[in-house]
């Protein structure tokens, strides 16, 4: 057993070794009660354990799950922290407990990014785009981001999609990133906009031969009778381009969505996170707001 001040964090190293913890018991003893700063003892609890037992020695005997204890986390690879970009008073940082990032939202972002690159097992850049349909109803699905600027969010379809008609009809979509590996989040909300032809051919060009085919054999969101008709479409299209250049098909482009707002989420203990949101108030001026969890 460990004793340890309220305002400690318990790891589970602290805890107790082995992967069979579930909970650890915090206790306050009776001694302690008169303490301005009073100190628990934590017991790590193995697997099976209901409740906790009547005990003399203390007044307060409370069971916590173990993965509702705030762990200790090594730095982030690549995060700053505040004493580089001075206090909030200034707005120029988000403070996220010993972490701080500078209150451009781009810059904010390519951070957070690097940091996923790091970390994240599979697609970093992978994220949810949200659109609604004529009746208003709501889509979502996974896309890969492929390039940002402080223009905004680039990912490329075919614009007869689903995806691609409803964004085309409202010009609106939000995107949200979720890094699990780092307990974060962010949410981008936006106007959208085509991506330049200019732009569309290059990213195409840089794509494997098998994927542009894909895009000519692929007639997306349409009914597909069995994958033999898809695999037969890619077959036909590989033996008309031959060893050619596969050109870019004219339904198929980028949309770039144009964020309005910008919210960097952290999680934390008890579901307190840290929340900002960055609200454009200019073409490249933004407000920052700190945001109940």
């Amino acid at each position: 057993m460990r004793t340890v001040a309220l305002s400690d964090t318990v790891s589970r190293e602290s805890a107790g070794a082995g992967a069979a913890i579930e909970a650890v018991v915090i206790e306050r003893s009776t001694a302690a009660s008169s303490s301005a700063d009073p100190f628990m003892t934590v017991q790590p609890v193995s697997k099976g354990h209901a409740r906790a037992k009547t005990d003399k020695t203390c007044n307060v005997r409370i069971i916590v799950p173990f993965s509702l204890c705030r762990r200790r986390r090594s730095p982030v690879k690549g995060a700053r922290r505040e004493s580089e970009f001075g206090s909030m008073m200034d707005k120029t940082t988000l403070t996220f407990g010993e972490i701080a990032l500078p209150a451009d939202p781009f810059a904010a972002f390519g951070i957070w990014l690097r940091d996923a690159e790091a970390s994240e097992p599979n697609d970093p850049n992978a994220m949810s785009l949200a659109t609604v349909d004529s009746d208003g109803l709501p889509d979502v699905r996974m896309v890969l981001l492929k390039g940002f600027d402080r223009r905004g969010f680039v990912f490329y379809t075919n614009f007869e999609s689903r995806k691609g008609e409803e964004i085309r009809a409202t010009r609106k979509a939000a995107l949200n990133f979720h890094w699990k590996s780092l307990h974060r989040q962010i949410r981008i909300r936006g106007d959208v906009e085509i991506v330049s032809d200019e732009e569309a051919d290059a990213y195409y060009a840089s794509r494997a031969r098998e994927s542009r085919i894909g895009a000519w054999a692929s007639l997306q969101s349409r009914p597909l009778e069995n994958r033999e008709t898809l695999e037969r479409r890619v077959e036909d299209l590989g033996s008309q381009y031959g060893e050619g250049p596969i050109p870019r098909p004219p339904v198929w482009s980028g949309f770039r969505v144009v964020p309005r707002e910008i919210e960097f989420w952290h999680d934390g203990a008890f579901r307190l996170h840290d929340r900002y949101r960055l609200t454009r108030t200019g073409a490249d001026d933004w407000t920052a707001s700190r945001l109940y969890p």
